[in-house]
């Protein structure tokens, strides 16, 4: 009977702290979606907007759920043991393409991803919203 009870308590030890090393599951992060906002105006937006950005948390066996918005990161709710930083150079009265780097780091992996953005003059933001710029792509033949 102590014999059973025992090998009854190693299984259920074993399994109680098979979940609890989530972090070490976790050993990169991959952009699941952009931001819903890619472009900004000059001299009118002055600051990144991460709505809508997810990223997906890829554990060593490949699996991927548990997607994760960025701004939920940002503010320190992600897996235990991971910081998330953002890094630019974006200069907001400067039109231009932008690259933003997503940093990931734990104290054993690290992660590390990037999208870009692209900061447009007024007159140009008009011009689009107004349907006056052609979009199509022209073909050398």
């Amino acid at each position: 009977m102590n014999k059973i009870l025992s090998i009854i308590f190693f299984l259920l030890l074993m399994l109680l702290s098979s979940g609890c090393d989530r972090d070490i599951l976790v050993v990169r992060y991959e952009l699941g979606q952009p931001p819903d906002r890619i472009i900004y105006i000059a001299n009118v937006d002055t600051e990144l907007d991460f709505t809508g950005a997810t990223l997906v948390p890829i554990s060593r066996n490949g699996d991927t759920n548990n997607e994760r918005l960025l701004t939920d990161l940002l503010q320190g709710r992600q897996f235990p043991g991971w910081s998330t930083e953002i890094r630019h150079a974006i200069d907001f009265t400067t039109p231009g393409v932008y690259e933003v780097e997503i940093l990931n780091t734990h104290p054993r992996h690290s992660s590390y991803l990037s999208f870009f953005i692209q900061v447009i003059d007024e007159a140009t933001f008009k011009q689009l919203m107004a349907g006056d710029i052609d979009h199509s792509i022209e073909q050398n033949d």
